[in-house]
């Protein structure tokens, strides 16, 4: 459930519980009063059965001089109380508070009316009026039938009504209150469960744990949080992962390259030796030591320039400076450039092209980086004694295809995903045939991407490099 939805719910029910139970409330209470008058609304108007003894007594009473206390001993054995006034001053009275109520709202008997019986809501009521000795008495016995809540509240209740449903409503807010406290409570609960894990996910990956993930089902939101904190983990853990294995390379290759030039070092070192000291002493021979430490320099140069072009390439600065030309040309001029250093290596070199325009843009420098890495790749690897090595160049909708191919050994399936991986070499031995130091075939694939091209690898007979380009029309 999505946390909007979750804190619209529980902000409704808090609301919407408390008034509920108000309206049930004020409902049952006015239907309650409502039945209940409408079924003795007849019964209102039904006088007290003793009612005419009451009134027989009175009217045998001929002198106020009348213990009251006797008389009210005699009412009450019908369900009467008395109230006795002397110049509208009580005398006497054992009314209890709701039926004083009446006599306060009681009206005036009108002269003559002496000894009148009345009836008024729920009360029976007998009055009777005399004047004695130059006073004026005044009593009044009362019997009231029903004394109820709806009594009370049908004769002058009305205000009692009001601060009973007070207090109704006081309890219902006392129950929104609470309500308000538990729901909010629970919302709160729902919401801190993801965020402690989230926080306790944030120490465990301070401390280095970046293996246990958050397993968190409940609010939506929260759960495409701690999905999205899991990936994050996931991706640390990735990214520290091929970062050891970054270094690990790293430091086997510059212990390889450190191999790679002391072997043609120490060869240089020696042939010049050879030459100071004598050893080559005919012309013949000492060309030969010349040429010898001249092809190991140029070895040195080769490596030093790789790890130059590694160096901008990590940085970013490697220039790119491209030109427009007929990609065709630009490959029979290069086939021409290698075929004699090639052929002395009884390497047999080949180009094949289409009858079609073939134009691109390219840096031709690091293009002709990239062939001289694939050449010199094939001629490490392949083990073939009668190497042959073969360029195709043809054109696929808009792009420019170039096969490059050997018909050395290839490579190990397995292998072939990661020969253009930063330090990745083929060939994990290190010979005098097979020494490389994995740094070619990686910027051959950075600089050809930058092109906007792609360089793959396949296996056909030996080992298959396709460079695609884009064409310009």
């Amino acid at each position: 459930m999505k946390i909007n939805k979750l804190i619209f719910r529980s902000n409704t029910i808090m609301v919407l519980l408390p008034l509920m139970l108000l309206f049930i409330v004020g409902g049952t209470l006015v239907s309650t009063f409502n039945e209940y008058y409408i079924d003795n609304r007849i019964e209102k108007v039904q006088l007290n059965k003793d009612v005419y003894k009451i009134q027989t007594m009175f009217n045998n009473m001929k002198t106020p001089n009348t213990d009251w206390d006797e008389i009210s001993t005699d009412v009450s054995k019908y369900g009467y109380h008395l109230y006795v006034a002397k110049d509208q001053t009580k005398i006497y009275s054992n009314l209890n508070k709701h039926e004083s109520s009446y006599i306060e709202d009681f009206p005036k008997i009108k002269k003559g009316q002496n000894n009148a019986v009345y009836h008024w809501d729920y009360a029976t009521i007998v009055r009777k009026e005399f004047d004695s000795n130059r006073h004026h008495y005044d009593l009044i016995i009362i019997n009231v039938k029903k004394n109820s809540f709806w009594t009370i509240l049908e004769h002058g209740g009305f205000k009692m009504f009001l601060v009973m449903y007070f207090v109704i409503a006081l309890v219902g807010i006392m129950i929104i209150i609470l309500s308000s406290q538990l729901f909010t409570k629970r919302l709160v609960k729902k919401v801190k469960a993801p965020i402690s894990q989230l926080m306790d996910g944030e120490k465990r990956i301070e401390a280095g744990n970046l293996h246990e993930p958050i397993v968190y089902q409940g609010i939506e939101e929260f759960e495409m949080l701690c999905s999205t904190f899991n990936q994050m983990q996931s991706h640390l853990l990735e990214e520290r992962e091929r970062n050891e294995k970054y270094e690990k390379a790293r430091t086997d290759m510059i212990s390889g390259i450190s191999h790679d030039l002391r072997t043609p070092l120490t060869s240089v070192k020696g042939y010049i030796k050879g030459l100071l000291d004598g050893v080559a002493k005919t012309p013949e021979k000492q060309h030969q030591y010349l040429m010898i430490a001249y092809k190991k320099a140029g070895d040195m140069d080769l490596l030093l320039q790789r790890l130059f072009d590694f160096s901008k390439l990590e940085t970013g600065n490697m220039p790119f400076v491209k030109k427009k030309l007929a990609f065709d040309l630009f490959l029979e001029q290069f086939v021409e450039e290698v075929r004699d250093d090639l052929a002395i290596q009884q390497v047999k070199v080949t180009l094949s092209l289409t009858n079609e325009e073939h134009n691109v843009a390219i840096d031709i420098v690091l293009i002709k980086r990239v062939l001289i890495n694939l050449i010199e790749n094939s001629l490490k690897y392949a083990e073939n004694d009668h190497l042959q090595i073969s360029f195709t160049l043809i054109k696929i909708n808009r792009l420019e295809v170039l096969e490059i191919k050997d018909n050395g050994k290839g490579v190990d399936e397995a292998k072939l995903p990661h020969l253009f991986e930063q330090f990745y070499r083929g060939d994990e031995s290190r010979n005098s045939k097979t020494e490389g130091n994995g740094l070619g075939l990686y910027t051959s694939k950075y600089i050809i991407e930058e092109h906007g091209g792609t360089i793959s690898a396949a296996n056909q007979d030996g080992l298959k490099i396709i460079i695609t380009l884009p064409s310009i029309f």
